[in-house]
């Protein structure tokens, strides 16, 4: 399927995060879930996978150690090395979200405003109370989940059935 127009751009469920990871944490283990809804899924695409609903997530700055890595496609923030070393340490990635798939108009891969977000990242023992109280400083802080049921219910439940009944 391909889509001329986006309808819908995406949009990170949660903006604001923060987690407390071990420094045992090993490259590959995941530190958090970004989510992101684009209601293209539902409604231009039909629940097909499409151009209009593919999602492309990075880490845009704050990962100057370069010690994360962020899957483009699923949103995984995971170690990109071993944390040894890092214990009491506090990290802030901004990430963004969009969407990912030709463009016509400018030929380019990526298209539509970015979706910004920002993850804390507390490295050391959850009973660390001077790394924990640094992070608690940041506005609007709240864990991330690592579920992405949210998605499935708003794009295959919630959307069909505001479109059913709004017709």
């Amino acid at each position: 399927m391909f889509c001329v127009e986006n309808d819908f751009y995406p949009e990170l469920v949660e903006q604001y995060a923060t987690v407390t990871v071990s420094e045992s944490l090993r490259r590959g283990d995941t530190v958090a879930m970004f989510e992101a809804n684009d209601a293209d899924l539902a409604i231009t695409c039909h629940g097909n996978d499409c151009p209009c609903a593919r999602l492309a997530f990075a880490i845009e700055s704050g990962n100057t150690e370069g010690l994360f890595a962020m899957d483009g496609s699923t949103g995984l923030v995971s170690a990109a090395s071993d944390l040894a070393g890092h214990d009491g340490q506090v990290f802030e990635l901004y990430v963004s979200v969009v969407n990912q798939g030709l463009d016509e108009t400018t030929s380019s891969d990526l298209r539509g405003p970015k979706s910004y977000g920002r993850l804390t990242v507390v490295i050391g023992e959850p009973g660390q109370q001077s790394a924990v109280r640094a992070a608690d400083d940041a506005d609007d802080s709240i864990h991330i989940r690592h579920k992405r049921a949210s998605l499935f219910f708003v794009a295959y439940i919630l959307l069909p059935v505001l479109v059913f009944f709004c017709k």
